[in-house]
């Protein structure tokens, strides 16, 4: 799968090259739908998974896009919802090179268009 999937931990998501999280999250879920039960899925980084491993994966970017959202729509900066930070079911996918205060900014930035 490439950059379209980093195992266990925060995706870089190219805003300059016109990335966007909402779209790359939409992206995985399409690719749930197409991938058989019993698959292997080699990401771009990480170790080796299974279909199981993308849920999981696509729900944290689900539900770290909709804690963005709610407090965008509150008014709250990127700022402060970086200093709120995402909720502690989330932490456990700071382990990579994009840290939490990154993954919060591409998807602000997302939604800020």
């Amino acid at each position: 799968m490439g950059d379209h999937y980093f195992a266990g931990m925060f995706p870089f998501v190219d805003l300059n090259s016109n990335g966007n999280a909402l779209g790359y999250s939409k992206n995985i879920g399409k690719i749930l739908d197409m991938i058989p039960e019993d698959i292997k899925i080699i990401p771009g980084h990480g170790p080796l998974s299974t279909r199981s491993d993308l849920v999981k994966y696509h729900q944290m970017l689900k539900d770290s896009i909709v804690f963005v959202q709610k407090n965008f729509d509150k008014g709250m900066s990127l700022e402060k919802i970086q200093t709120k930070g995402l909720p502690a079911t989330l932490k456990i996918w700071d382990v990579g090179f994009i840290k939490q205060n990154g993954w919060i900014e591409f998807i602000y930035k997302s939604i800020k268009g």
